[in-house]
């Protein structure tokens, strides 16, 4: 069971990082950053806030992309408690598809230790 979750988790990010290669994501983020495109100024994770409207809404990544049901125990990244009525722990490795040294989409994520 854990070797296929760890299977199913790695085609996602495939799946991600694909189609982030697909988009000029540097070209988005400065559409982004310029107020281009709107996307708010909540950087909360909520439904209507700036995080899900740019990864949702303006790159199309689906909600199972990153909501899962459940992964092995001593995951790294697992939430300690789930919201109440919310989609699922998040797999934050899939983040780093795109979100990391030499990714398409380089950016310093939350709760990132530093060097």
């Amino acid at each position: 069971m854990r070797t296929r979750a760890i299977a199913i988790v790695f085609a996602m990010g495939f799946v991600i990082v694909s189609f982030a290669f697909a988009l000029d994501i540097p070209k988005t983020a400065k559409s982004i950053k310029s107020g281009k495109i709107k996307v708010g100024k909540s950087t909360g994770m909520e439904v209507d806030q700036r995080f899900h409207k740019i990864h949702n809404e303006v790159l199309g990544i689906d909600c199972v992309s990153c909501h899962i049901s459940n992964f092995a125990p001593d995951y790294l990244y697992q939430r300690k408690y789930k919201d109440v009525g919310g989609m699922g722990h998040v797999d934050r490795g899939i983040c780093l598809g795109c979100h990391k040294e030499n990714g398409p989409a380089v950016t310093k994520l939350y709760g990132t230790a530093e060097k």
